[in-house]
C-alpha cells in the first residue's frame, strides 16, 4: 500500500478512535455506557497503534481480575508477533459446532478477595 494511503487510513482511524473514546470519558458523567464505549473505542485504535494494543489488554486484564470473568494470562510477549495461534475459547452457555473439539485452556485464577 502507498505510504500517503497508509498515513490517510491512520489519520482516520485516530479520528474516529479518539472521537469514540472522548464520547465514552463524557459518558464517564453524563448517562451512556462508558465502559462500553471506552473500551470500543481503544479497539478502533487498536487496528492501527500498538500502545492501544497494549492498553486495550491491559484493560481486559484489569477487568478479568476484578470480575472474575475469563481468563488472565502474564505473558510480556510482543502483541505484533501475530494472531493467537490457540483456538478461542467457547463461551459459557452456547453450544459448541457439531464436530469441533472441545478447547481446553488453563483454569482461570481464582479472584484476589478469595480466601484457599
Amino acid at each position: 500500500m502507498n505510504w500517503t494511503l497508509r498515513a490517510a487510513r491512520r489519520l482516520v482511524v485516530a479520528v474516529i478512535g479518539l472521537t469514540v473514546v472522548l464520547m465514552g470519558v463524557v459518558m464517564l458523567v453524563t448517562p451512556g455506557p462508558a465502559m462500553l464505549v471506552i473500551p470500543a473505542g481503544l479497539m478502533i485504535l487498536a487496528t492501527e497503534f500498538a500502545w492501544a494494543r497494549h492498553l486495550l489488554k491491559r484493560v481486559r486484564r484489569e477487568v478479568a481480575l476484578r470480575t472474575g470473568l475469563g481468563s488472565v494470562e502474564e505473558d510480556d510477549e510482543d502483541d505484533d508477533a501475530g494472531p493467537d495461534p490457540r483456538p478461542p475459547a467457547p463461551l459459557p452457555g452456547i453450544p459448541e459446532a457439531a464436530g469441533t473439539p472441545p478447547v481446553e485452556r488453563p483454569p482461570a485464577r481464582p479472584p484476589l478477595d478469595s480466601k484457599p
